[in-house]
């Protein structure tokens, strides 16, 4: 569906950005029915356009938050690009079926399952949770999955408060968030 989404048309629209005033921007219209600022008044642009995962976080927010308004920016960009139409029906037939964990119980044709893996062949591979973190947050991250990489020092001085331990880490990690940075044990 992704792939099928970005192959329409790209049209230009207003984002509106966490920082600064709205500004025009072009995306493939199929992948602007994901982005928040289509579908609710005021939350910010985010960047379904970047690849699937970061559409279909997009997509399930607007199905989970705000229907009616998903529906919305199906319809205006459909108007902008018909091509929209048929992957975004399977996008909401997909998501229907969510909450009674419905699947699909019929198996692909073949020619259907060609066509999905000619489209997955396309995409990059999903990224890393850590990728998407600042470094502060990675580190702590990695050297709470993997407390054998824990680097001496280098966490102190980031976060002004002593690690030893996985549980200093995650102390440290939940002070962090809460924004006591300074705070000593």
């Amino acid at each position: 569906m992704f792939v099928r989404l970005a192959a329409t048309k790209v049209v230009t629209d207003k984002e509106r950005p966490t920082s600064g005033p709205p500004k025009e921007a072009d995306h493939p219209a199929g992948l602007w029915l994901a982005d928040p600022s289509q579908w609710s008044a005021s939350d910010k642009t985010e960047h379904p356009w970047d690849d699937p995962d970061e559409f279909f976080a997009s997509v399930l927010k607007a199905w989970v938050m705000n229907p009616k308004m998903l529906d919305k920016s199906i319809a205006k960009f459909t108007k902008a690009d018909p091509a929209v139409k048929k992957p975004a029906a399977d996008l909401l037939a997909l998501l229907s079926g969510l909450p009674e964990s419905k699947t699909p119980k019929t198996p692909l044709s073949k020619e259907s399952a060609e066509a999905a893996n000619k489209e997955l062949a396309a995409l990059s591979d999903p990224r890393n949770v850590e990728d998407t973190l600042d470094s502060t947050l990675n580190d702590l991250l990695r050297w709470t999955l993997k407390p054998d990489k824990l680097g001496k020092g280098s966490i102190e001085w980031k976060l002004h408060c002593p690690v030893v331990t996985v549980q200093d880490i995650r102390s440290c990690l939940l002070r962090s968030a809460h924004g006591d940075r300074e705070l000593n044990r």
